[in-house]
């Protein structure tokens, strides 16, 4: 990733411009859970979400149009106005978590901050049962959408042991 302040490139402003219509360039993901507790994966996610580069950078629109956008910390960034919880009516099965994933990834990011946002889908127990992330898609490509998911779902590095004292 690139520094904050880093203009975004040509095909990025491309989307960007182009990004008109009823359906918004995003990129979303839907994981399927077995049951976690919607609370602790929602504190989870916020934790992890707001280490990852340019997730708590807003994208800067120049006056001139002609001017490319480019990245900058936003000031006010806060991991909660990112997070979401969707409750569904009944015990959320395959095509339920589908429908609330496409409702999500459809919906338009608000561009006064960070273009991304993640959604538990929780049922009537408030037990979770999904995860849908959507980035814009100038945010994140769909490789760029694999590593962010990686840093996820995986388990976080293990501190280094520390370094045995040499005998004096």
């Amino acid at each position: 990733m690139a520094s904050p302040g880093h203009r975004i490139s040509a095909t990025d402003h491309t989307e960007l411009l182009t990004d008109v219509g009823p359906v918004p360039k995003h990129v979303g993901a839907l994981l399927a859970l077995d049951h976690a507790d919607a609370a602790a994966l929602l504190a989870a996610l916020g934790s992890r979400l707001a280490t990852i580069d340019r997730f708590s950078d807003r994208l800067l629109i120049p006056r001139n149009r002609l001017r490319r956008p480019s990245w900058r910390p936003d000031a006010g960034f806060d991991v909660d106005r990112h997070l979401a919880v969707v409750e569904v009516v009944d015990e959320p099965d395959a095509e339920q978590l589908i429908a609330a994933a496409v409702r999500e990834a459809t919906e338009p990011l608000p561009r006064d901050r960070p273009l991304w946002r993640a959604a538990v889908v929780a049922g009537p127990d408030g037990r979770a049962h999904g995860i849908v992330l959507t980035m814009h898609h100038v945010l994140a490509d769909g490789l760029g959408g694999l590593a962010v998911l990686q840093r996820l779902v995986d388990e976080p590095p293990l501190p280094e042991p520390p370094l045995p004292v040499p005998a004096a």
